[in-house]
């Protein structure tokens, strides 16, 4: 059995109390200030979207291109909240930039929601009618997805019978967002089932939904995906296989392929499409999780799927190709927030004791010719 190639990358040493591990990956040095949160690719550029700690317009933007220097996207808030917002979800496609924002405030502390549409030549809030995401009923805004058709958003309504709803938004070309209803689709809670949405990505048409949803009368939770058949309209809901006594799926992707990571019995796991069927990939190296930490969404290097996973002995990346599964090891402490390839290069976001840090390492680290462990 062959060794396993050595890694030959700038390594920086990472730990604090005991033996330092020498990992794979750099830190990007990112402007003084500014906390990294979300991660989206937008071609061969990576945006970070951050919060600044000392700025009157709390979020930042930056987008990195092959050199990793970070360049300032200017951001344009349309209203006192949006200025103060906190990033939830960044996401871009072949140039378009949506993000979401939110901040807690008034005399019932509810989260002032903010949505922000452009390019990397600028992003701008996009202020709507009173109500449009938070009002009697209102929940939590999930994420955002660009299919063809436009921008969608995708959160929480209260249900007019039982519990909250999966919620769809349009925005149209004036920035206007519509709630679409949940009652009579795929969307709904029932007096069966109560659903929960977690993340959101698209392919050209559709939006695809991870989440989960319990059993009212036996309490079992169950990972199921929603997928529109186009833009925010003609939603089916399909129960994950081979799920355990309970699950949830975690975040999803579609870039190029449909895959989504979730928890099952307190160990990670991956399902995959394959034209409408979701299979439960095979043999993963096995990873305990709770529900503190759930997984951010996988993501595809050409034909290798990778999945980040913390691990006592440092964050892991599991990948995934041909039926076979690799382990590489990290070396960083923490717990993996996102995961994002642009370029030559491919980015973790970290999360260890609240501090938030952004690393990079080639591509070519993980499509070595490693050994499978």
């Amino acid at each position: 059995m062959r060794m396993a190639r050595a890694l030959v990358v700038a390594a920086v040493v990472v730990g604090g109390c005991g033996t330092p591990l020498t990992s794979p990956f750099s830190r990007v040095d990112l402007p003084p200030g500014l906390t990294p949160v979300v991660l989206a690719a937008d071609g061969d550029s990576l945006l970070v979207g951050g919060q600044w700690a000392d700025r009157p317009v709390v979020p930042g933007l930056l987008r990195l291109g092959a050199d990793r220097r970070p360049v300032e996207v200017p951001l344009t808030p349309a209203t006192p909240y949006g200025g103060l917002a906190e990033w939830t979800s960044l996401t871009a496609d072949d140039g378009r930039i949506l993000a979401i924002g939110g901040k807690r405030g008034g005399a019932h502390g509810n989260v002032r929601w903010s949505v922000w549409t452009g390019t990397a030549a600028g992003v701008a809030e996009r202020k709507q009618a009173a109500g449009a995401f938070g009002s009697y009923g209102a929940g939590d805004l999930i994420g955002g997805a660009l299919p063809d058709g436009g921008p969608v958003v995708i959160g929480t309504w209260e249900n007019a019978r039982t519990a909250m709803d999966v919620a769809a938004w349009t925005i149209d070309e004036a920035h206007t967002a519509t709630r679409l209803p949940s009652a009579g689709t795929a969307l709904e809670s029932t007096a069966a089932e109560i659903v929960f949405p977690t993340g959101v990505s698209a392919t050209d048409r559709s939006v695809i939904v991870s989440g989960w949803q319990v059993d009212t009368a036996s309490g079992a939770q169950t990972p199921v995906i929603w997928h529109s058949e186009a833009g925010a309209t003609g939603w089916t809901k399909t129960p994950l296989p081979d799920s355990g006594a309970t699950a949830i799926a975690d975040a999803v992707t579609c870039h190029p392929t449909c895959t989504t990571t979730g928890r099952t019995d307190h160990t990670a796991a991956v399902w995959l499409r394959n034209g409408t069927t979701w299979t439960r990939l095979p043999d993963m190296p096995a990873t305990p999780t709770t529900d503190q930490t759930p997984l951010p969404a996988p993501m595809w290097l050409d034909d290798r799927l990778l999945v980040a996973v913390p691990h006592e002995t440092g964050i892991r990346l599991l990948s995934w190709r041909a039926g076979t599964w690799t382990t590489h090891e990290t070396g960083l402490p923490g717990t993996p927030t996102a995961l994002a390839r642009a370029g030559d290069h491919l980015y973790l976001l970290t999360t260890d004791n609240e501090t938030r840090t952004l690393w990079h390492t080639p591509t070519t680290t993980l499509t070595s010719d490693t050994e499978p462990r």
